[in-house]
């Protein structure tokens, strides 16, 4: 209780949240702390957390925040293992395969990357790094071009 006010006191409104979800294990206080720690930016948080609101409710929005905050933070592995976990969320949106197939490039898992974007119908197997709010080239895995061709965008909108 002393570290809860002590926290209100420090205007430290994630650290409450995020206490008063791991003491309860409350949905709702879960929900409250992903919010605190997109606002603040803390990827490194929200890589722990978005997942575990994901394995609760299975929205795309929660499918969409975990990967970016594992991206964002350089849990490849962990990234793939979410599509495998959510095939049904995962396939719904052109970009979460985009970066499935960018994670098996990145780990040098070529052929995989390239049956991605073979399967998704994209020329020559385009794939991007995306990147939160920035729009990157992607990497023609037959001919090594760079084109553009879509953005992830923000990390929540």
């Amino acid at each position: 209780m002393e570290q809860l006010i002590a926290s209100v006191e420090q205007k430290d409104e994630t650290e409450r949240l995020r206490k008063l979800y791991e003491s309860g294990g409350n949905l709702t206080h879960l929900r409250l702390l992903i919010r605190a720690l997109v606002d603040k930016q803390d990827y490194r948080q929200l890589a722990n957390y978005a997942p575990i609101l994901l394995k609760e409710g299975q929205h795309v929005d929660d499918y969409d925040l975990s990967q970016k905050a594992l991206l964002a933070v350089d849990s490849i592995n962990k990234l793939l293992l979410l599509a495998k976990d959510y095939p049904e969320l995962h396939k719904l949106n052109d970009d979460f395969i985009a970066t499935e197939g960018w994670a098996y490039f990145y780990l040098g898992k070529v052929m995989q990357a390239r049956g991605i974007g073979a399967n998704a119908g994209w020329s020559a197997g385009e794939l991007q790094r995306p990147r939160a709010g920035h729009q990157q080239p992607r990497l023609n895995l037959e001919t090594g071009a760079i084109c553009k061709r879509s953005s992830l965008g923000r990390l929540v909108g």
